[in-house]
């Protein structure tokens, strides 16, 4: 049987809530009532004490007149006998058996009897006037009177009761639903995390610990969606491996035959260009390290790092992106004087310097040029830290879409519509197995990757 949390706050309360409104009624009432019992009793005493001593007899008329002021029946004995009374069929034998006081003070309405088929309270006091010594004075005040006083008297506590009960319930009511609403908002958003949609819910302006949960699941659900994103790219990662080591094999065996043809030409044509034939050696050797790049992307394989400067890195790749460079009428500019010795992989630097120097160059040729454009220019920095050696490529391009800034170094994600979206996940990687980082900003209108490279000779 399911018990709503509403019903188990709303219960409880409403179960004190209705003892103390009982109970608080119920005094209330007897109260009341006992208010009205004594103003009932009290104007009694009050014909009682002038009648008592009065010096006038107690003629018919006298006592019809009490009667229209106090709203009780009256009647005089003496000696047992009766000698007036307001009701008609009253017998002296009835009066008899009754209790008498002499004393004002005593005089209570607890005795009752019946007269001609009505119910009456019943109170007698001794007269004390000289002219009415020996005459006893009996006071009749009618049940019905007394319960409708008595009503009267308890009927708007116990309405005010009523009223205030449910009052309270419904307040009861709209506190638990302030409780119950947000609960059911959050399982609502719960199901759908589940469902896959992790839209957060609004915050609460209340601060309470309904706000506190809310925030804790909003912040479920924003680490759920990064968790479900890296699986994402873990899988797309893995499923890049997998292709990689299919198509590695073919495009290595493709390199190894473009590189025998040109050891071919070189021995058949010996006055051949020796720059250009370096060069094409060159990127044939690089097609190779990008291929091994990729075929090892996230592997956790020994390297085979070895003592080297960055700088002589940096001046074997410069010679691989110039011709880019010319032909998009973009400048190259290194400042890097002096020696940057370190320990590393110089083909897998030297493929992280070519990938950023090449995006730098076709970020400036894709963006389009005026008159008024500054020229097309970008930066190689080397410098020396504490930690290690920063390596910085900065070009006056447009700069990754703001969409991309977060996920520049994820796998499969690119700006480009040829691109395949690995240039800088092996860039980042790269950087990674050479204990270092790479990072990505913008500033002053120019676009700065920066690769904090750790010397890590002397561990």
């Amino acid at each position: 049987m399911r018990w709503p949390l509403r019903i188990q706050l709303l219960l409880p309360f409403a179960a004190v809530l209705l003892a103390i409104m009982v109970g608080v009624t119920l005094v209330t009432a007897q109260i009341s009532v006992g208010s009205a019992k004594s103003r009932i009793e009290s104007r009694l005493r009050d014909v009682a004490q002038v009648l008592q001593s009065a010096t006038f007899p107690l003629s018919d008329a006298v006592l019809e007149q009490m009667k229209g002021l106090s709203g009780a029946q009256y009647a005089v004995t003496q000696d047992g006998q009766l000698i007036r009374s307001t009701l008609a069929g009253l017998q002296s034998e009835q009066l008899a058996p009754l209790a008498v006081t002499d004393s004002i003070e005593h005089l209570s309405l607890t005795e009752e009897m019946a007269i001609d088929d009505q119910e009456y309270f019943h109170a007698a006091v001794a007269l004390q006037g000289r002219s009415l010594r020996g005459q006893v004075l009996h006071m009749f005040y009618p049940v019905d009177s007394y319960r409708k006083a008595w009503t009267a008297a308890a009927g708007p506590p116990f309405w005010i009761g009523i009223v205030g009960f449910f009052v309270l319930v419904l307040v009861a009511f709209a506190l638990a639903r302030t409780v119950t609403a947000p609960i059911a908002q959050l399982r609502n958003q719960v199901n759908r995390i589940a469902a896959g949609d992790a839209s957060p819910i609004p915050p609460r302006s209340t601060n309470d610990e309904v706000r506190d949960l809310v925030d804790a699941v909003n912040q479920l659900a924003e680490q759920l969606t990064a968790y479900d994103e890296k699986i994402r790219t873990l899988e797309r990662t893995r499923v890049l491996g997998q292709l990689g080591a299919g198509f590695a094999h073919q495009v290595r065996n493709a390199a190894t035959g473009c590189k025998l043809a040109l050891d071919v030409h070189a021995l058949h044509c010996p006055q051949a260009d020796d720059e250009s034939m370096a060069i094409a050696n060159q990127q044939l050797a690089l097609i190779t390290t990008h291929l091994r790049a990729i075929v090892n992307f996230g592997k956790e394989e020994r390297r085979d790092f070895q003592p080297l400067d960055l700088r002589d890195v940096v001046l074997e790749a410069l010679p691989l992106v110039r011709p880019l460079a010319q032909h998009h009428h973009v400048a190259i500019h290194f400042d890097g004087e002096g020696e940057y010795p370190l320990n590393g992989e110089p083909t897998l630097l030297q493929t992280v310097i070519v990938n950023l120097l090449t995006n730098a160059v076709e970020a400036i040729a894709a963006q389009p040029r005026t008159e008024a454009s500054l020229p097309g220019e970008v930066r190689l920095e080397l410098k020396r830290q504490p930690t290690g050696i920063h390596l910085t490529v900065v070009d006056n391009g447009p700069g990754l879409p703001h969409d991309l800034e977060e996920s520049a170094f994820d796998p499969l994600i690119t700006s480009k519509r040829e691109g395949v979206g690995l240039g800088l996940t092996i860039v980042r990687e790269v950087a990674r197995v050479h204990h270092g980082e790479a990072t990505y900003r913008r500033e002053n209108g120019e676009t700065r990757f920066e690769i904090h490279l750790t010397d890590k000779r002397n561990d």
